[in-house]
């Protein structure tokens, strides 16, 4: 009699301490917040519709949330069987994440590069944040392609993007500059021919319309070229960047300062070992470094570490300013020795040649008795790269740079963005 007396109390213990200590460790998943953002994907016709989101997680990886991997990094997807299986949901926790990017993929037209299915689908993407809508998204009836990007979101801020394209393999959403680009954004890239040992040997903003700005090489001024260049095989090894704390209005005055300089022809800057914001002439991380110093009045530097010395693309990839949202890979770099020892030799500088006092050691005196010195100059005036596309060895830094890189013969290893390229749909 008096275990059966325990057990109605053993019974209330376990309901009232447990289960909500288990509700709660799994309220992200149960229960709807009033911040959610919730993506929701319907259609009319039928057809094999599938909604995407890619963002980065708290360590800046990047995800793919869709019907094949539905659950992570505060995101989780839904198949609403209600409506026939038209309609499709990713709920994101929060804001506070991303960028995420939004996209459509016709999975049943796949192989199809100029399909009209999508277009013709009805295909809606409507955005809440908790029970509000807030944005309606209606696919593009005027064009041809099977994949939609549809839109951004970063901090609150939803942007249109509303690019149609192809994609035959739905793992590699994301991987064309066109369908996840928004005005400002800058490219980083190696073409396969490069005659630089680095993984990122070009870089580019992209101003709408499918057009980039780049400062191209010596031969030509700061020019406009299509984003076709940039693709696949024109470009081989590509990772797109958005500059995360500049707002519309800021990209748009960074892309009117690019667009200034094709209109003056702007000279190419074969001064790699420094920068500066109002030179007037432009190599081409020092192009898209001072575009968004002139469009902030000095408030965004996407240098990684600012210091005396050039602005170099993997200073940008690694800055706290900058963030990746997509990318295509198809043939990865070499490691670049040179490289790493250049960075080596800015800390060098930082350091040793300029004291506490932020003060450059100038005088013979005063760093006669330092050898780094030496080694310094030697690396910045003999191991300089020259961002060359296509042609010949111009000078000899180019040519001793590229035998470097036959010799070695180092394999760069898989990057955190290599993943991305190799999901198959």
């Amino acid at each position: 009699m008096k275990l059966n007396k325990r057990v109605p109390i053993i019974a209330i213990v376990v309901v009232s301490v447990i289960l909500p200590w288990a509700a709660a460790a799994n309220a992200s998943f149960f229960l709807k917040r009033d911040r959610d953002i919730i993506i929701r994907l319907t259609w009319d016709s039928d057809v094999d519709l599938d909604l995407h989101v890619t963002g980065l997680d708290p360590d800046g990886e990047r995800f793919h949330i869709c019907y094949r991997n539905r659950l992570g990094h505060g995101c989780e997807y839904e198949k609403d069987a209600a409506r026939g299986g038209k309609a499709e949901t990713v709920m994101i926790a929060d804001w506070n994440h991303g960028p995420y990017q939004v996209y459509v993929h016709d999975y049943s037209s796949r192989e199809i590069g100029g399909s009209e299915v999508l277009a013709c689908s009805g295909a809606t993407v409507k955005i809440f944040e908790g029970a509000e809508l807030k944005h309606v998204f209606a696919v593009p009836q005027d064009r041809y392609g099977n994949l939609w990007g549809v839109c951004a979101l970063y901090g609150g801020v939803v942007t249109l993007i509303n690019e149609m394209t192809f994609e035959d393999k739905p793992g590699l959403v994301g991987r064309d500059p066109l369908s996840t680009l928004l005005p400002g954004d800058i490219i980083m890239g190696t073409p396969p021919d490069t005659n630089i040992p680095t993984r990122w040997s070009h870089v580019a903003m992209y101003v709408g319309d499918g057009r980039v700005v780049e400062a191209y090489g010596t031969s030509i001024p700061v020019e406009s070229f299509s984003i076709e260049d940039w693709k696949y095989p024109g470009m081989s090894y590509a990772s797109y960047y958005r500059v995360t704390s500049a707002d519309d209005g800021i990209r748009a005055k960074a892309i009117r300062f690019v667009e200034r300089q094709v209109k003056m022809e702007a000279p190419y800057d074969i001064g790699f070992h420094s920068k500066q914001a109002d030179g007037g002439s432009w190599y081409c991380t020092e192009l898209v470094w001072a575009a968004y110093m002139h469009a902030s009045d000095g408030a965004i530097n996407i240098e990684q570490s600012p210091d005396p010395l050039g602005v170099y693309p993997w200073e940008i990839e690694h800055s706290g300013e900058t963030a990746l949202v997509g990318g295509h890979y198809e043939e990865s770099p070499n490691r670049n020795w040179l490289q790493m020892g250049y960075v080596g030799l800015k800390r060098l500088f930082q350091y040793v040649l300029v004291p506490a006092g932020g003060k450059l050691i100038v005088s013979f005196a005063d760093i006669s008795d330092k050898p780094a010195f030496i080694l310094f100059f030697f690396l910045c005036f003999s191991v300089i790269y020259v961002e060359r596309k296509k042609g010949p060895f111009e000078t000899i830094p180019d040519a001793f740079v590229s035998s470097r890189y036959t010799m070695a013969g180092f394999r760069f290893r898989k990057s955190k963005y290599a993943p991305c390229s190799t999901e198959e749909g």
